[in-house]
């Protein structure tokens, strides 16, 4: 029973074949007949009537040609079938359609594909500030980041201090210890800027600028870490000073960060003679640039606050 239907399956196939060839050369007939005109000595009403029955050949090819395939064997069609064949419409407004539902489906497929990837990825590069997030490694970079001892940090400090002001004598280093373990640094550059960083261990928390003639402490004697500056230029030096305070955090090397720190912020040396390196001025809106780059801590890129925007386009 199968073999006689599928022979009768491919007969209808190769009558519907037959039909289709029929009215392709029916069709190539009539586009040749039209593209050459009629011939010499021909009357117009005899050439109409030469394409008039061109075009009832090619009608009754079609007729046939669809009785044939409704004879086919229909299977299931697949589910883009319909969006396929609007690429087949003569309207523009169709094929346009079909182009935008293509390209859909290419975006969609491949964020399909990028999502897993950038999946796979944060599934195994954990994105965790301080490092692993979980066992004996975890504790280990906790403790040695946030809850080092005293003594640990003195040491740091002590070094960080000598070379500095062995390196920059016109700058000077204090720390202090007002709240138990938390420490306080005072850098003091030159003759026109206090700096003052707040660490719980090793890792910065907050940072203050000030003028020289500004003052630091209380009136108990403890250096004050909440009063901020007066003059709206050290007011955006500590703006630039907290952006650099993370950049400069990375919890696998404290002591590194505070090298960093310490001397992007000794480049404040020259904020009131330094030019912007956008505009070549000194002053922008009465203000300096007290903007600096973090490509290179010790000879960052200087510009105004309007310029920084600018340049960065």
């Amino acid at each position: 029973m199968d073999v006689t239907a599928d022979i009768e399956a491919a007969e209808n196939i190769k009558n519907s074949l037959k039909h289709l060839q029929k009215l392709r050369v029916s069709l190539q007939s009539l586009f040749d007949n039209l593209g050459n005109g009629p011939s010499e000595g021909q009357e117009n009403q005899a050439y109409l009537r030469g394409i008039q029955q061109r075009l009832i050949t090619m009608d009754n090819a079609f007729t046939e040609l669809e009785n044939a395939g409704n004879s086919l064997p229909s299977n299931n069609p697949p589910q883009s079938i319909n969006t396929m064949a609007l690429s087949l419409e003569p309207e523009n407004e169709s094929f346009e359609s079909f182009h935008n539902v293509l390209n859909s489906y290419t975006w969609t497929k491949r964020m399909q594909e990028y999502s897993m990837c950038a999946s796979s990825l944060l599934r195994d590069n954990q994105l965790k500030r301080t490092g692993p997030s979980n066992g004996l490694m975890a504790k280990r970079n906790k403790r040695e980041v946030h809850n080092l001892p005293p003594t640990h940090v003195d040491g740091i400090i002590s070094r960080l201090k000598t070379s500095l002001e062995h390196k920059h004598q016109d700058t000077k280093l204090d720390y202090y210890r007002p709240l138990g373990d938390s420490t306080v640094l005072v850098l003091t550059i030159e003759k026109m800027m206090k700096v003052i960083i707040v660490f719980r261990g090793l890792l910065p928390e907050r940072i203050l600028a000030k003028g020289f003639a500004e003052s630091t402490s209380l009136d108990n004697g403890q250096v004050d870490i909440w009063s901020g500056s007066k003059h709206k230029v050290f007011q955006l030096v500590s703006q630039h000073a907290q952006s650099a305070m993370l950049h400069f955090n990375n919890p696998l090397c404290p002591d590194l960060n505070l090298y960093h720190l310490v001397n992007w912020l000794h480049t404040y040396k020259d904020l009131f003679t330094a030019e912007c390196q956008y505009c070549n001025k000194i002053l922008n809106n009465g203000l300096p640039p007290t903007a600096r780059g973090f490509d290179k801590a010790t000879a960052p890129a200087k510009y105004h606050p309007q310029c920084a925007s600018s340049a960065a386009r």
